[in-house]
């Protein structure tokens, strides 16, 4: 895949993330303008978060972002696939960034999130190119799952809006957790991912940084939170890619998102 492969299909990933609009501003604090440089054809996409729906814009004139990113686009990739850490290319040079650190901590939870749904992406334009190319049976095969898939996503959608409900009433550091979790079940089975650990932290001696404690009930009821999402989203990645039923995860997200904003308009 070329360099302007690689950007067109990046910039189609991200022409999706109006669907999850809700989701995204909930969980990203100050609802940052990110601004991605692909090096060296030049070309600049703009996502601001702080728009409803989160608007996305190719080459725009004069946008200064919360966090500019510059990489070439097979950086870029890796990134969003979460192959390769922000820290390891930045410390490489591969990864540019401009608006420092703390710019760039906000944007973590979509870089928790986003893996397994590029991976899917990804595996998504290579069956679309597969069924293009093949033969009467394969595209008659081809249409037998997007059939069963319009069937299986009716029910993940409706779980996925339920869900929303539920994770609509969260904090915000404590739906970051919950979606990473989900992403974390879906890289199980995803091709093109390996499975990534979390860093280690010795919390031996309170940190300035830690959040305030929180009730035995609220932390044990947390952890059944962050262990059912761990669970529907290993779920998801085994319909996907073991039983390949192509569900759409961006649409059944786009549900959840739309339970999760509906839950906060009504707290």
């Amino acid at each position: 895949m070329t360099q302007a492969d690689t950007e067109r299909t990046l910039t189609e990933f991200f022409e999706q993330f109006p669907t999850i609009s809700g989701m995204l501003q909930a969980i990203l604090a100050d609802e940052p303008l990110l601004v991605m440089e692909f090096r060296p054809s030049g070309t600049t996409l703009a996502l601001d978060f702080s728009a409803d729906p989160v608007r996305v814009t190719v080459n725009p004139a004069g946008t200064r972002g919360t966090v500019t990113m510059s990489a070439t686009a097979d950086v870029m990739r890796d990134l969003m696939l979460g192959t390769q850490a922000a820290a390891e290319l930045l410390g490489d040079r591969q990864l540019m960034l401009r608006g420092g650190m703390y710019g760039m901590t906000k944007m973590l939870p979509l870089l928790q999130l986003s893996p397994p749904l590029f991976c899917d992406h990804l595996v998504t334009r290579v069956e679309n190119d597969e069924e293009g190319e093949g033969g009467v049976r394969r595209k008659l095969t081809a249409r037998g799952r997007r059939f069963a898939a319009s069937v299986t996503e009716r029910p993940w959608c409706a779980m996925a809006f339920i869900a929303g409900l539920g994770l609509g009433r969260l904090e915000r550091s404590e739906l970051q957790r919950a979606l990473a979790a989900m992403a974390r079940g879906m890289e199980r089975t995803s091709p093109l991912l390996v499975e990534k650990k979390p860093p280690v932290r010795h919390t031996s001696a309170p940190h300035a940084l830690d959040p305030p404690p929180v009730s035995r009930r609220r932390t044990t009821l947390l952890r059944m939170v962050d262990r059912s999402m761990f669970a529907v989203g290993v779920a998801a990645g085994v319909t996907r890619y073991k039983a390949r039923i192509p569900i759409r995860p961006m649409r059944i997200l786009g549900r959840m998102s739309d339970g999760i904003v509906r839950a906060r308009e009504t707290a």
